[in-house]
């Protein structure tokens, strides 16, 4: 078994939590996208040097163009005054909510069964939205994927 390490283990949590904080109180698309630039930029760093790109402002120009083109008035404000701050409040319970022995997975594919709380796996998809968790690549991380939204918001446009 394997243990990953969560957005909240990491030493940079406080400037995550802050960032939060700041989406949650923001109510336009730019303010919000510079915002999931930078908890991008924060966390999603590849532990392989030679694919870090420590700038990944660019995968959110779909989700700029999405927010700002496609949905209505009422859409984009029911986005930013409700959707967005239950993602931010889930995001923020992650330290509470996350199980004592954390988060394990099985290396060799064990046949096993684990339950968790509701809560713990809407922490980890909110983590996943803001994509707060580090850049994982079949060299870093064979047995794991990338699972942060950012790489699903580059494709947003198709």
């Amino acid at each position: 078994m394997a243990l990953v390490v969560l957005p909240c283990d990491f030493p940079y949590w406080n400037t995550v939590q802050t960032y939060l904080n700041e989406i949650n109180s923001c109510s336009d698309v730019p303010t919000f996208i510079q915002l999931m630039i930078k908890l991008c930029n924060l966390c999603n760093v590849s532990l392989d040097t030679d694919e870090d790109d420590t700038d990944q402002s660019d995968l959110f120009t779909p989700l700029t163009d999405f927010l700002s083109h496609h949905l209505s008035r009422e859409e984009l404000d029911h986005f930013f005054h409700k959707t967005l701050k239950i993602l931010v409040r889930r995001a923020l319970d992650l330290k509470h909510v996350k199980p004592v022995n954390g988060l394990q997975f099985s290396l060799q594919q064990q046949l096993d069964c684990t339950e968790f709380q509701r809560s713990f796996v809407s922490s980890l998809l909110a983590h996943s939205f803001f994509s707060t968790f580090p850049k994982r690549t079949s060299k870093t991380h064979p047995t794991l994927q990338d699972f942060n939204f950012s790489s699903f918001f580059k494709h947003l446009d198709q």
